[in-house]
């Protein structure tokens, strides 16, 4: 658990009337667990429990600490959620650790921490085939890292897992935001994945991962204000989320606020300093700011990370000296090789193109980018 400091500051920039306060330690095949709900605005502890269970029975001892924080803060629950407590299952201890490892793994959705997340999220249902989350966990995992794997088959393992999922288990959130991201970024169903959204929030409201989707969603449609206000709800339920972080930052780049949205963007790397998508966003910020020194370095440290060498990136920062941010960008298209079998998103070397002013070829990469539902082209408007 997030142990967090109890002060009255956390209040203002959380926005939290209660803190969970816990701890949990593993002793062999049992786990002790000790939790605490504090009042905010008077540091009262409304409530104190200590349980000693099995660890095959950890999903139990959350269900017992949901209902009983649910009574003491009085919470209203939907019938969906009453009977997703009431239907917990027991679990075997090491596919749930294998999930949670999954799901931590794919908090950034980079491609390489996707593609550990999906090899927990496969142990986790060879431990359990009966135990639903990880067939949904696996389904986003394909989603967004395709693990080499054409568009097409990739979406359908997605749909499968997802799928399988809501057969095991009906009453879970998850599977439906799974759903959602695959009729919004393959299938183009605009209608059905926006009812998918609203079903799995309605079933799993504080899901940080289906808010997210949900806000990207609402943006592609132009619906900027909902967008902007599902993920503000979202930084409530989970404000250290590095991917909430990033897209907050991403609405304000949209909005061209780029000000802000380098300010956001600075904060999270303060936090997380080597998350790529966060360098890279703010690359294009600086871009856009025309601050162009600034901008190629973002951009050589994602290189960076991804693993290129000082060897590898010295000739875009060669090209950048030479020829400014024309010769870079060339240099880019240069080492990146656009060809039919590359593996490189159609739509981000259209893109490339683009800030080329190279028309022509950046709607020829447009068009392979919609012949093959790429998914980056949700964001076109």
């Amino acid at each position: 658990m997030r142990a967090l400091v109890r002060e009255t500051s956390f209040r203002r920039e959380l926005g939290a009337n209660y803190i969970l306060e816990g701890s949990a330690r593993r002793e062999g095949g049992r786990v002790r667990i000790t939790a605490q709900l504090i009042q905010v605005r008077d540091q009262s502890h409304l409530w104190a429990a200590e349980y000693d269970r099995e660890l095959r029975s950890v999903l139990e001892v959350q269900t017992q600490v949901a209902s009983a924080i649910g009574s003491e803060v009085r919470l209203k629950l939907t019938p969906a959620q009453r009977v997703r407590l009431v239907r917990t299952r027991s679990v075997d201890p090491e596919a749930y650790e294998a999930y949670l490892k999954g799901r931590h793994f794919m908090e950034k959705w980079t491609e390489e921490e996707t593609r550990i997340g999906r090899e927990y999220f496969e142990q986790a249902i060879q431990k359990d085939p009966n135990y639903a989350l990880p067939y949904a966990g696996l389904a986003d995992s394909y989603v967004w890292g395709r693990a080499g794997l054409p568009p097409e088959e990739a979406f359908r393992r997605a749909r499968t897992a997802a799928t399988k999922a809501l057969e095991l288990d009906d009453t879970l959130g998850e599977p439906h935001a799974a759903l959602a991201q695959i009729k919004f970024t393959n299938d183009w169903d605009w209608a059905g994945a926006e009812a998918e959204f609203k079903r799995a929030i309605e079933l799993n409201p504080n899901d940080t991962n289906a808010l997210h989707m949900y806000s990207h969603y609402l943006l592609s449609m132009g619906r900027v204000e909902e967008s902007y206000a599902i993920t503000k709800r979202a930084l409530q339920h989970d404000p250290l989320s590095p991917a909430m972080q990033l897209h907050l930052g991403f609405q304000y780049l949209t909005a061209r606020q780029y000000d802000d949205a380098i300010q956001q963007y600075l904060k999270l790397l303060q936090i997380d300093p080597g998350y790529p998508d966060a360098h890279n966003q703010l690359a294009v910020a600086y871009r856009k700011k025309g601050m162009f020194d600034q901008s190629v370095a973002e951009y050589l440290q994602v290189e960076t990370l991804l693993g290129l060498v000082p060897e590898q990136t010295a000739p875009l920062k060669a090209a950048y000296a030479k020829s400014g941010m024309r010769g870079f960008w060339l240099k880019v298209l240069e080492f990146t090789e656009p060809s039919e079998q590359s593996d490189i998103s159609p739509y981000q070397i259209a893109s490339y193109y683009s800030i080329l002013d190279k028309k022509n070829e950046s709607f020829k990469w447009l068009n392979k980018a919609f012949d093959s539902h790429d998914a980056l082209l949700v964001a076109v408007k």
